[in-house]
């Protein structure tokens, strides 16, 4: 379930796919062709090879070539992206999403965060929903390397590494996405670049920092990046994590945001509003959700409890993710 509160299948190895000629494929951005050869970030191992006709296949495939286009220049495309879709190497995405749709804001702390929340509403919702997601920390350093001991910290690489992780799942949801200029928590507890003996020294330290909780000086400083985004927006609907956790960047977003729109009550009066609950922080702390829940009721908010089967859409979520 995904479940959200309003405010005031089968599996990826046996799911059929046939490439649609106005689809648009899209490159996943780990990957590195060698000769024929394409490499996933910096692993020195092959990830797959490819034959020569795939390898030409492969460099036009540039982020504005259509199936229909791609097919009129390769005889087996379609034999090549259905492989390309299985290996993980490419996504599809519209060429010309829907117009006129419902117009939705989602704001989340961290570069993932809504789609890991909320991937599989999206995806059911893409063809009525035009989905533009912010995310409020839009520098970083932090990868799945950390936990595996491999000195990738280069802020530059990983933020841009993370950006087109984020915009790439939105060109496929058909949406839209938009980073704001907050570094996130492990960089904000030491700035610049880090070395990866540095890093095995002084990980318990990060990892305390990431959860304190927010002081006045740092909501303030993301209410501000904040309510410009919520003062621009035209979405009918604005969704805001509720904070479960200990996560800093989790809370401080929350509180940003309801401190935004506090002082922006004509957007807060227009707007539908709704509280989305984190994976995986809702099952991890199930009991800090009751109480957060209590204390914006006690607050005066009225809230209603909306629920969503996303069971069919499961593994298409973990795609996106």
């Amino acid at each position: 379930m995904e479940r959200w509160l309003g405010f005031g299948g089968q599996t990826l190895a046996t799911r059929s796919m046939e490439p649609e000629e106005n689809q648009i494929p899209l490159k996943r951005p780990h990957f590195q062709a060698r000769g024929n050869d394409l490499y996933f970030l910096i692993s020195k191992r092959p990830f797959c090879s490819l034959s020569e006709e795939e390898v030409e296949l492969w460099t036009h495939i540039d982020g504005v070539a259509t199936v229909a286009g791609l097919r009129d220049r390769f005889p087996r495309a379609d034999d090549a992206l259905t492989r390309f879709w299985k290996l993980q190497l490419i996504e599809f995405a519209p060429s010309e999403p829907k117009l006129g749709r419902k117009r939705v804001l989602i704001i989340e702390p961290h570069m993932d965060d809504a789609i890991l929340s909320l991937g599989g509403l999206m995806w059911n919702q893409r063809m009525e929903t035009e989905f533009t997601v912010v995310s409020v920390t839009g520098v970083s350093n932090f990868t799945s390397y950390c936990r595996i001991d491999r000195d990738y910290f280069e802020i530059e690489k990983v933020t841009a590494l993370r950006k087109q992780e984020s915009d790439l799942a939105m060109q496929v949801l058909g949406g839209r996405h938009f980073v704001l200029d907050k570094h996130d928590a492990p960089l904000r507890y030491q700035e610049g670049r880090w070395s990866l003996d540095w890093y095995r020294k002084n990980r318990r330290g990060i990892s305390a920092y990431v959860n304190h909780s927010g002081t006045d000086d740092e909501v303030e400083s993301w209410r501000e990046s904040v309510s410009a985004t919520i003062a621009q927006t035209d979405a009918e609907e604005i969704w805001i994590p509720l904070g479960i956790g200990t996560s800093v960047d989790h809370e401080t977003t929350r509180n940003a945001c309801l401190w935004a729109l506090m002082q922006l009550p004509e957007v807060a009066a227009r707007a539908t509003l709704r509280f989305y609950h984190e994976v995986p922080y809702a099952n991890n702390f199930p009991e800090h959700n009751a109480r957060l829940l209590k204390a914006l009721e006690r607050a005066g908010a009225r809230l209603r409890r909306v629920e969503n089967d996303i069971g069919d859409s499961l593994a298409v979520k973990q795609r996106l993710i």
